[in-house]
C-alpha cells in the first residue's frame, strides 16, 4: 500500500555561517547551494494535497540564510489543511525583524541549538564570537513570544562534544529560569557506538521509514534526517514526484530490511541510536515541569569526519 511521509524535510539550502566541530556538513561545502523556487513549490504543492503535514525547514544548513525560507514560512503557514513549519537554527539571524516574522506565522516550534554554556566553549565548538548575541536573540524571541501570547515552543540544545559536554549541568541551570524546552543530545548522532552500546540486529523497524523523509537543495531524497552524508539516496525529485520515491523500490527494500532484522549491510541504521531512543540525555521544560537532569551516558566518541 502507497504511502505519503507526515514529516516532510525540507533542506532549503545547505550553506551555513558556523564551522561546528562536529556538523557533517563540513566534507560537503564543495557541493553546496540552495532549492529552486520553483522546485520548492512544486514539492510544497504535492504535499498540500495531504492533510497535516509538518514541514521540518532544516537540513545540513542554517534555513534562515536560505532565500526561499520566507517564502515557504508564508506558502506553508497560510496553505489550507493545517500543515505546520518546525525550525532547527543556530539563532544567529533570529533578529527582532526574524522573530516578529516567526510569531506573526505562527511558526509552532523553533529550536535554537546554541551548543555551550558558556563564551570560551562556544568559540571553541561553534567557531564563532557572537555566543553574547545569540543568547540575547532567544532571550528576546521568548521575551516576544510571551508578549504577544504566542503558542510557539521554544527549545535551546546542547550538544554533548567536547568541551561542551562539561557544561550540560551549567546550560540546564541557566535556560530553566525560562520557559523553553532544554535539551542535552549525545552528539548530532553518529550511531549507537558513540554510546558504547553494542551492535545488534534485533532492534525494531525504523518508523521513520513509514512517516518521514528527507528533501535535499538539490532535489536529491536522502533515506532520513540522520544520514548527513548522503549514504543512502533513494531518488530525486528533480525527475519523479516525492510519492514515487518514497514509494518507490529503493526505499521499499529498506523498509523490508527492517522488517527482517537485516540491516547488517545498513550500518547507518545497524548503528542507529534514534531507533532505540538513546539520541537525546534530556529533554524538559524545566520552569513548568521542574525536571532534573540525570546522570550522563560516557562523553560520545565522535568517528573521524571524511
Amino acid at each position: 500500500m502507497s504511502c505519503f511521509p507526515t514529516v516532510i524535510d525540507l533542506e532549503l539550502s545547505n550553506r551555513c555561517n558556523l564551522a561546528c566541530v562536529m556538523c557533517p556538513r563540513l566534507p560537503q561545502n564543495a557541493h553546496s547551494g540552495a532549492m529552486r523556487v520553483e522546485l520548492l513549490d512544486r514539492l510544497l504543492d504535492e504535499a498540500f494535497r495531504f492533510p497535516s503535514r509538518i514541514f521540518r525547514l532544516h537540513g545540513s544548513g542554517e534555513p534562515l540564510l536560505a532565500p526561499t525560507f520566507e517564502h515557504a514560512v508564508n506558502r506553508i503557514t497560510t496553505a489550507p489543511g493545517e500543515h505546520a513549519v518546525h525550525l532547527v537554527t543556530n539563532g544567529h539571524l533570529l533578529d527582532r525583524s526574524m522573530a516578529r516574522f516567526l510569531l506573526s506565522h505562527a511558526v509552532p516550534q523553533v529550536t535554537v541549538s546554541l551548543g555551550a554554556a558558556t563564551r570560551e566553549t562556544y568559540e571553541k565548538v561553534r567557531s564563532s564570537t557572537h555566543f553574547d548575541e545569540v543568547v540575547k536573540n532567544v532571550i528576546h524571541f521568548i521575551d516576544e513570544r510571551d508578549r504577544r501570547g504566542s503558542p510557539t515552543v521554544i527549545g535551546v540544545q546542547l550538544v554533548r562534544v567536547p568541551p561542551a559536554d562539561a557544561e550540560a549541568e551549567a546550560f540546564v541551570a541557566f535556560w530553566s529560569r525560562f520557559d523553553v524546552v532544554v535539551e542535552i543530545w549525545h552528539d548530532v548522532n553518529w550511531g549507537r557506538r558513540a554510546l558504547d552500546a553494542p551492535v545488534t540486529l534485533d532492534l525494531p523497524a525504523c518508523e521513520r521509514l513509514w512517516d518521514s523523509t528527507v528533501v535535499c537543495w538539490d532535489g536529491r531524497v536522502a533515506l532520513c534526517c540522520i544520514d548527513c552524508y548522503r549514504l543512502h539516496v533513494v531518488g530525486n525529485v528533480q525527475n519523479a514526484t516525492l510519492h514515487q520515491v518514497y514509494n518507490g523500490p529503493s526505499l521499499e527494500d529498506i523498509r523490508d530490511r527492517h522488517r527482517r532484522h537485516a540491516t547488517e549491510r545498513l550500518p547507518l541504521c545497524v548503528d542507529c541510536s534514534f531507533r532505540d531512543g538513546n539520541h537525546i540525555a534530556f529533554s524538559a521544560n524545566v520552569k513548568q515541569t521542574g525536571a532534573r537532569l540525570g546522570p550522563l551516558f560516557p562523553v560520545p566518541k565522535l568517528p573521524p569526519i571524511g
